[in-house]
């Protein structure tokens, strides 16, 4: 059976079915539009008293991909669970943007485009300036539509979601205005910057940051160090986020999803 695999940017727990209401009314209508038709024609077919069982056959292998679903699946479109669109994603990332070893930089390498070194640096530090200003569309701006995003806990627990989806975007804003109510300045301070692996069109990135914190103009505290991880692409010619992890040396005052 064919398959038409909808990749939807919601994020939710492990093996729970994502889906859009619109893409089961569609589903339902193809369904009664395809039975009505297998009506319509087979009872020409059957009917006739000429005992043609070739065009039988031939007709039932037709219409058997229109009638055939499973459980998961509606009409031959199969609805991916958040685990396996995350895994596909994460297969897919692997693949288109696997690089030689001729790609892996050494500290003080010079073979490679400075340009390129100067933009994917700017990103990472709008990063940061981005979310500080409470900026939240500059912030999405710096990520491809299916970024995806890890968090790890000081406990070792691991976090995966779907930067752009509505629930995370919605977590988001929450937070930065919760930081504006509540007079809190967040500062991520951007030190070492090491470029692991860098193509044309491909770049693997480990960055340290400092987080702190102002409260109501008063009292400033450090928050955590966190251990990043970017990994970029160029998207006509502008470099994007597409793998963002995050390790947290120690809990935050808030947490970072849901």
């Amino acid at each position: 059976m064919v398959y038409l695999e909808i990749h939807l940017k919601t994020s939710g727990e492990d093996g729970k079915m994502i889906s859009q209401g619109k893409n089961k009314l569609f589903g339902i209508f193809l369904l009664l539009w395809g039975r009505w038709l297998f009506f319509i024609i087979s009872r020409d077919i059957f009917s006739t008293t000429k005992n043609n069982t070739m065009k039988k056959l031939l007709f039932l292998l037709l219409i058997a991909p229109v009638l055939g679903f499973g459980q998961d699946t509606i009409l031959g479109t199969k609805i991916l669970t958040q685990k396996e669109a995350y895994k596909k994603n994460m297969m897919k990332l692997k693949k288109e943007y696997k690089v030689n070893h001729k790609d892996k930089i050494k500290p003080g390498n010079t073979s490679f485009n400075s340009n390129d070194r100067i933009a994917i640096k700017d990103v990472i530090d709008a990063y940061g300036f981005y979310w500080d200003s409470n900026n939240l569309d500059g912030y999405l701006s710096l990520f491809t539509d299916e970024a995806i995003g890890v968090t790890i806990n000081a406990k070792g627990k691991k976090d995966k979601y779907y930067i752009k989806s509505d629930e995370q975007i919605e977590s988001s804003k929450k937070r930065m205005d919760f930081f504006k109510i509540n007079q809190m300045q967040r500062r991520h301070m951007m030190a070492n910057t090491l470029i692991l692996e860098l193509s044309e069109s491909y770049a693997h990135i480990r960055q340290y940051m400092t987080l702190m914190t102002t409260n109501k103009k008063e009292k400033t505290e450090i928050l955590t160090p966190i251990d990043y991880i970017f990994k970029l692409k160029k998207v006509e010619g502008v470099w994007k986020i597409v793998y963002r992890e995050i390790n947290l040396d120690k809990p935050l005052d808030l947490p970072l999803s849901k």
